[in-house]
């Protein structure tokens, strides 16, 4: 199984993004071992007129992912990964390696629904 963080950068040292569909890279990462096991930009969704969240979710669906941790999700893109079988997580964190020990001591919060932005 794999989980999916949104982040500014490639690697675990990365500031991790509150965005998910338009968040600069995913880290994915094996959740047995905590490891990187991928990492990719989402150069393609982050620059999308409309649709980024969607287009980002398919991709969760494409790399195995189950779980996702983020800061925030879009109901379409949330109603396309509960479809797909992918748990969403709400954390607060400064870097990837952060949102990983916080999902680690079970420090997130499910995201049930999507809430709008203020």
């Amino acid at each position: 199984m794999n989980i999916a963080i949104t982040a500014a950068g490639p690697s675990k040292e990365a500031t991790f993004d509150q965005h998910f569909g338009r968040a600069p890279y995913f880290v994915i990462i094996d959740s047995t071992t905590y490891e990187v096991v991928k990492n990719f930009d989402n150069k393609v969704n982050l620059n999308a007129v409309q649709g980024a969240g969607v287009e980002s979710a398919k991709v969760m669906m494409e790399e195995d992912v189950s779980i996702l941790l983020t800061g925030h999700v879009g109901p379409k893109a949330l109603d396309v990964l509960k479809m797909t079988n992918v748990s969403a997580y709400k954390v607060e964190a400064g870097t990837v390696k952060e949102a990983i020990e916080k999902f680690k001591s079970n420090n997130v919060e499910i995201i049930f629904e999507a809430k709008k932005k203020d």
